[in-house]
């Protein structure tokens, strides 16, 4: 059975909030995100990377598992052109064969 979102109103944004756009009145802990924005924008790139996963990894063992995957999924959709190819398909015609030079000892 497909995770009832209507259980996230209200608790979390369904689109990113961009940097900066909570307004002290609008939300209780304005000060500390504007402060944790701050201070994400001073962390190198490889960091901010590492500190992702660790947070992802986090909130796909709670309760906002559901969530996280739906949000990420409406943000950036995986097209199946992306998908990884764990076997590539390719033809091998007779000729292709027949110039394999395979020995007896080749056979299965």
């Amino acid at each position: 059975m497909p995770p009832n979102f209507d259980t996230f109103k209200g608790i979390m944004p369904v689109e990113p909030v961009p940097n900066n756009s909570i307004e002290p009145s609008a939300e209780p802990f304005a000060e500390e995100i504007a402060q944790i924005q701050a201070l994400w924008q001073e962390l190198p790139d490889a960091h901010q990377v590492s500190l992702v996963v660790q947070l992802a990894d986090a909130i796909m063992s709670d309760v906002y598992r559901p969530y996280l995957r739906h949000t990420m999924t409406q943000q950036w959709p995986v097209r199946p052109a992306e998908f990884p190819v764990a076997f590539p398909r390719f033809e091998i015609t007779e000729d292709d064969l027949l110039n394999a030079n395979l020995d007896e000892e080749d056979a299965i």
